[in-house]
């Protein structure tokens, strides 16, 4: 509903600081000590450069739910609805709309991640959607993967790339996400 929570001792304690939206934040990006993107429902892009205290609109010409925002990079990748993967310069929208290879159209991506280059990304989303890119985000194509539930988590470090998804799955990459195999979860089904 248009908040944010901040911390300023490392994640002992938080403070609420309310922008001036009720949309749905769901992803933030710190370019800068103090300088944020805020991304979320209908479009959301706010920008803040006093850590969370004053918060302006950056005005998009697309009304898409934008899910997350990760580093790539000098830059950003933001991942959302309708196959939405734009490469933000230095973390400032408009961004950059990359080309999606081999998915409908409407899929709906929850989240991304890049390599510290910035090079390789890897986004995921419903259905077991997986989509990569070798171009710094310019163009995405689908990978196969062993699996059809929906996925809202990746992360990774070098070449290995990890996915979290729907009942508790986890797959694990070791080729920068060219191919998944499932991992044993602790989390029951």
């Amino acid at each position: 509903a248009g908040v944010v929570i901040r911390s300023e001792d490392g994640g002992v304690t938080w403070t609420r600081r309310p922008t001036p939206f009720d949309r749905h934040v769901f992803g933030l990006h710190a370019t800068a000590p103090g300088v944020v993107l805020a991304v979320g429902d209908y479009g959301l892009q706010l920008r803040s450069t006093d850590g969370g205290a004053h918060w302006a609109c950056i005005p998009r010409e697309q009304d898409v739910i934008l899910g997350r925002i990760a580093s790539a990079g000098e830059d950003a990748i933001g991942a959302g609805e309708f196959g939405t993967l734009e490469r933000l310069p230095r973390g400032i929208p408009p961004g950059r709309r990359g080309v999606l290879a081999g998915v409908p159209p409407d899929l709906y991506l929850f989240d991304v991640w890049a390599d510290a280059e910035g090079v390789v990304g890897v986004a995921v989303g419903l259905g077991g959607a997986v989509v990569r890119s070798e171009d710094g985000g310019a163009t995405w194509s689908r990978v196969a993967v062993p699996f059809e539930r929906d996925l809202f988590g990746v992360g990774g470090s070098g070449a290995r790339v990890v996915v979290s998804g729907e009942g508790g799955l986890i797959a694990l990459s070791e080729d920068a996400g060219r191919s998944f195999r499932s991992i044993d979860s602790p989390i029951a089904t």
